[in-house]
């Protein structure tokens, strides 16, 4: 019974840490994940791939389990990583069986423990990405397996087979267990602790076999395709190979040293750098490593060891220095090593002090799960601009702008997408260079909601032009997107929302992924603020001062075409002194007064930082427009004040 207790509170730690802030950490979606969904989405279509060729070829497994999470959740983040959270839990129950199967119950719990606390397994539970498969299949596999190998029973012989062949569709990692199997089972010969094993052994080979033989199939009949990825990957090359086995050497410190000094330093993967264990753990697991070395010739020792270094070989032999994610083939099993470890000093207290032994091995682990959360959900990694870019937010920022307009699919918080119902008498039209950038865009994005609102991608301004409604979103790339305003109704009311930066990761550049331009019908208003010069009218203007902040909403409306580019302000000023200042074409100049219709209403929102709340008793707050002329400002007509439009909403 206690057991059992600590086996179901292991598991309710695990889920704790896997669904926390499931929606929000990581942010974003990346593209493989995505392109995960999109796969899942045409399994539910009704296909049934034995190998998935996008995205530089990938196995199938976990498109297949994100289908009913598709299904349940729909077209959301959420749907991905849930599928990634639950396969994490099961995976800290496997490495209990594993533990348990290599040395008893107490390193069973401990691996277990390992498993569900560690930074690494975390946050590869919450990835929607296929290689979290692979250690709870690899974790299932040699439980089985051990039981097979202790008690000779054909049933778990088979169990094992099919679990190992189901381990080659989750990840490419798996090609590397038929060579850690290979050397364990030459260790065992060597020690002299092979015995016979028929016919449970031709059991799990035909089993393995048959699960493995469709894969296999395909790879042979395409293996481009299958092998292509490792190939791209591979450092060590048949036309040079003694420059990537080098490289290779070179590498060797910085994978051996991946848990305790310095580990995967992509964020995609980690939180940058941070190598697999805590300084605490880092050490049990260096003292365990001596430990396995003194007692090789016992078994369960010598597998961790065999199968943790043979596992590592995929980062190792790849262009990634080192990779969590092509190491993953090494879990459950290396958490097995610390556990080894902290069972023997739970043994070795035990004998001086019973008690104690309990209560240091479990204060150390306790000490460790929370330095892991800390750093995971607290650190600054989960508000990082690191995480931010590494998890494309920005293309899922612009498929939520989207999705809101749209009225269905995700709308930007929870777990799952809103079906909603398509808001009528909307056009949004949307520049198909964004569209074709982002497999999260395509993913979270419902290309024909309903065919209402009426959805069109161009290719070109002047492709085909779209009959709109007055309601129209049109999101376009920041370069060459002036022909594509041709297509927005007049007169309207246009918003400019200038969307994120994107790239900063991998050598990317920075760059401005979109610009989203809104149109309504002009409101029905009283009289105007404003004119400048007949040129430019301030039709209307809302402003609230929050202590040391001003917030305004101006809407210009052009009363002729203009040549002139001019320049829109707002200043703060108390009697001639400038207090603040906000100079800028309006909309940041991504929409400049030279292309304005007349009759258009152009919204122009500012915000001004102050030094002290605003005082509007004594401060004014004046707007206006001006060109430069050999670099003399040449004011448009008198400024217009609008100190009375504003609304203070600070008391200090």
């Amino acid at each position: 019974m206690l057991e059992l207790s600590l086996v179901v509170g292991l598991l309710v730690i695990a889920a704790a840490l896997r669904f926390a802030q499931l929606d929000q950490l990581p942010p974003g979606l990346y593209h493989d994940e995505a392109y995960e969904g999109l796969d899942a989405l045409k399994i539910l279509g009704g296909q049934t791939p034995i190998y998935l060729t996008a995205n530089n070829g990938r196995e199938p497994l976990y498109a297949y389990l994100l289908a009913p999470s598709i299904q349940w959740l729909g077209r959301s983040p959420g749907a991905i990583r849930v599928t990634s959270a639950v396969v994490g839990v099961l995976t800290v129950l496997a490495a209990y069986w594993l533990g348990r199967a290599i040395s008893g119950p107490r390193v069973g719990w401990l691996t277990g423990v390992i498993t569900a606390t560690t930074v690494w397994t975390i946050h590869l539970s919450r990835l929607g990405m296929r290689m979290v498969t692979l250690p709870l299949l690899i974790g299932l596999f040699l439980w089985q397996g051990g039981l097979a190998y202790r008690t000779g029973k054909l049933r778990h012989w088979v169990a094992s087979g099919i679990l190992y062949g189901a381990s080659f569709y989750t990840y490419l990692a798996a090609r590397a267990t038929p060579l850690a199997l290979l050397v364990f089972g030459v260790y065992l010969l060597a020690t002299r602790r092979a015995r016979p094993l028929w016919p449970g052994l031709v059991g799990w080979v035909i089993a393995a076999t048959v699960v493995i033989a469709p894969l296999a199939a395909y790879t042979a009949g395409h293996w481009d395709v299958a092998m292509g990825r490792a190939e791209q990957t591979a450092l060590v090359r048949p036309e040079s190979p003694v420059s990537g086995v080098l490289q290779v050497l070179r590498a060797a410190p910085s994978h051996l040293g991946m848990f305790v000094s310095g580990g995967d330093p992509v964020p995609r993967h980690n939180i940058p750098s941070r190598s697999v264990f805590d300084p605490l753990l880092a050490a049990v697991f260096v003292a365990s490593v001596l430990l396995c070395l003194i007692k090789w010739r016992q078994a369960p020792f010598a597998f961790a060891l065999i199968w943790t270094a043979v596992m590592l070989l995929p980062s190792a032999l790849s262009s990634s220095t080192p990779s969590f994610t092509r190491s993953t083939g090494m879990l459950p099993v290396a958490f097995a090593i610390p556990a080894l470890g902290l069972d023997a000093a739970w043994t070795w207290i035990s004998r001086r002090a019973r008690r104690a032994a309990a209560v240091a091995v479990i204060l150390l682990v306790a000490i460790s799960a929370s330095i892991s959360a800390r750093d995971y959900f607290w650190g600054p990694y989960s508000a990082s601009q690191a995480a931010y870019d590494a998890f494309s937010t920005s293309a899922v920022e612009m498929a939520v702008e989207v999705n809101r307009y749209v009225g269905v699919g995700w709308q930007g918080q929870g777990l799952r997408a809103d079906k909603g119902q398509a808001i009528p008498g909307r056009t949004l039209i949307i520049d198909r260079a964004l569209w074709n950038y982002s497999t999260g865009i395509r993913y979270l994005v419902l290309e024909r909601p309903d065919r209402s609102p009426d959805t069109w991608f161009l290719d070109t301004a002047e492709a085909r032009r779209p009959a709109v409604t007055p309601q129209t979103k049109l999101i376009v790339t920041p370069e060459n997107y002036q022909p594509y305003l041709g297509l927005l109704p007049h007169p309207s009311l246009i918003r400019v929302h200038i969307g994120p930066m994107a790239g900063g990761f991998e050598d990317i550049e920075p760059f401005r992924l979109y610009l989203a331009f809104t149109t309504e019908p002009p409101p029905n208003t009283s009289q105007p603020i404003g004119e400048l010069s007949n040129l430019v009218r301030l039709q209307d203007a809302t402003g609230q001062a929050r202590c040391k902040q001003l917030d305004l909403e101006l809407a210009w409306v052009g009363l002729q075409r203009m040549d002139n580019d001019y320049t829109a302000f707002v200043h703060v000023r108390e009697g001639e002194q400038l207090i603040a200042q906000s100079d800028d074409q309006p909309a940041s100049g991504f929409y400049p007064t030279s292309w304005w219709q007349p009759g258009d209403w152009i919204a122009d929102a500012r915000s001004l930082d102050l030094s002290a709340p605003l005082d509007l008793t004594r401060q004014r707050v004046t707007v206006g427009m001006y060109r430069l002329e050999s670099g003399v400002p040449k004011l448009v007509g008198a400024p217009i004040d609008i100190t009375g439009r504003i609304e203070r909403q600070c008391d200090r």
